[in-house]
């Protein structure tokens, strides 16, 4: 899991943040 914020390169991609975004939410749970 990462925890940390996704490369600034990585950001411009919708599928990427939005895998980002279940991994996060995956941790706070």
């Amino acid at each position: 899991l990462h925890t940390e914020v996704p490369h600034p390169c990585c950001v411009l991609y919708q599928s990427c943040l939005d895998q980002f975004l279940e991994e996060y939410i995956n941790v706070i749970r």
